[in-house]
């Protein structure tokens, strides 16, 4: 009798506390992936790489974006890229502090294929008939939201594979007007 009142008290002490308890919601500066710019940017960049190789590649994405410090040289950067402004520079650095989750993009479900963060070392195991696994990160606009930045990385092999930072203006669309490979392997 006496335990069924201390486990009667428990599960109360639980709900109670599991009825306060309030979903998490989004920062106003994280956006869901998938709707507005950045997911043009994304799609833009995707449809780009796709259609300058053959088009039976298929490549895998992870499903997180990249956080963290990406740009090592500021000063490199600005030297090989001085039409970048300042201001998108620095939202691109403030927005990448933190990884977003992804969702499918529309219209790349036949060869973009999202793989959990956590497995993207093991892609080609999952994914045999993939070329290649993406990561991207989110994107640093200006204030019209006419010029974009963005860092993408490709893998085709555990030592073959590329990081690039890429520059847009929008025009009807996105387009790219420049890309500075970071790194190479």
């Amino acid at each position: 009798m006496k335990q069924s009142i201390i486990l009667l008290l428990y599960l109360t002490l639980l709900f109670s506390r599991c009825s306060d308890h309030q979903s998490p919601t989004k920062s106003d500066n994280q956006q869901e992936f998938g709707s507005g710019d950045e997911y043009d940017v994304y799609y833009t960049l995707l449809i780009k790489h796709k259609t300058s190789e053959e088009n039976t590649e298929k490549y895998v994405l992870a499903d997180s974006t990249i956080d963290g410090n990406i740009l090592h040289s500021i000063d490199y950067l600005k030297e090989s890229m001085p039409s970048l402004e300042d201001e998108i520079l620095n939202d691109f650095m403030r927005i990448n502090q933190e990884r977003i989750q992804l969702k499918n993009i529309p219209d790349t479900e036949d060869w973009c294929f999202l793989i959990a963060y956590d497995n993207a070392r093991n892609w080609d195991d999952i994914y045999p008939a993939a070329d290649a696994l993406l990561h991207i990160s989110r994107v640093g606009f200006n204030s019209q939201k006419d010029q974009a930045l963005v860092y993408i990385s490709f893998y085709y092999a555990p030592l073959a594979g590329s990081g690039n930072l890429i520059l847009l203006v929008k025009d009807s669309g996105w387009i790219v007007v420049q890309s500075l490979m970071l790194w190479i392997s």
